[in-house]
């Protein structure tokens, strides 16, 4: 259970750095590709 708690803020870091910029890049990517 402190693991989880103190892993807590890094997820929350890793999401926010690295997880949201890779969906906006894909979403710009097939946005990109449309006709």
């Amino acid at each position: 259970m402190y693991m989880k708690t103190s892993l807590k803020p890094y997820m929350e870091f890793f999401n926010r750095e690295f997880l949201i910029p890779l969906h906006q890049a894909r979403a710009k990517r097939k946005v990109k590709g449309q006709p």
